[in-house]
């Protein structure tokens, strides 16, 4: 995959754009079967994808993604299409601008030019038997692009390489009003992320793995009268945001 910049303001992040070429049948090839965008600070990105006319794929070419082209909100099996468009004349372009992380898919439907609508079983002139056969609906294997999440410390950006991450059992660090003493010692340490194991209510090995309700937060995290899911959840991300 290919990656290149278009003129910015001055002081302005460039603004990229990741061009894969696909094969003459709309296929993603074999050594670029996973595909990750980096994050991108400020405009964000744009994925372009690139076949050439002539190819087997380049009738009626329409790429179908589950990124939310239109801005809604993402459902993993609701598709949207986007036709390919002549952008010089040697190729096929469809391209989108990208602005939120995430999974997703995509593939490559289009007509394919077949013998099978000719008249008769043989024709004197193969070529026209081609060009006048029926046209088929055709589409491609399902791929996917892995577009990075653009993380912030202190109103910085983070890479991912730059996490230094530590894992903490919630049931040991006591009520949540106590915990920013705790997590105070892990930043001085040089940590900048931490993973919780599972806050639920636990069941009989009283193990942060065995769950007793997954919906609910466990009550040994506050301290003081007993609290409803509601107050809880909303104790929970008042002590996140404290953090």
């Amino acid at each position: 995959m290919q990656r290149f910049a278009t003129p910015a303001q001055p002081g302005a992040p460039p603004f990229m754009v990741w061009s894969l070429d696909l094969a003459d049948d709309g296929t993603t090839p074999a050594d670029k079967s996973f595909i990750r965008i980096p994050a991108a600070a400020g405009p964000g990105c744009a994925l372009r994808f690139r076949i050439l006319v002539g190819s087997t794929a380049a009738a009626d070419t329409v790429l179908h993604t589950n990124y939310p082209l239109d801005g809604s909100e993402y459902g993993r099996t609701q598709f949207h299409a986007k036709p390919f468009s002549s952008g010089s004349q040697t190729d096929l372009i469809c391209e989108f601008r990208i602005q939120r992380p995430g999974p997703y898919q995509y593939y490559i439907s289009y007509k394919s030019i077949d013998d099978d609508g000719a008249d008769d079983g043989a024709s004197a002139n193969p070529m026209l038997e081609r060009i006048y056969g029926a046209a088929t609906e055709r589409r491609t294997p399902t791929a996917y692009f892995l577009v990075d999440p653009q993380l912030t410390l202190g109103g910085s950006a983070l890479p991912l390489d730059g996490i230094v991450l530590q894992s903490v059992g919630p049931k040991w660090l006591g009520p949540i009003d106590g915990w920013a003493a705790h997590l105070a010692a892990a930043s001085a340490l040089g940590y900048n992320m931490v993973h919780f194991l599972p806050l639920q209510q636990r069941g009989g090995s009283d193990s942060p793995y065995s769950l007793y309700d997954q919906l609910e937060l466990s009550d040994d995290l506050f301290a003081g009268k007993p609290r409803g899911r509601a107050e809880k959840d909303q104790r929970l991300r008042e002590a996140l945001l404290e953090m």
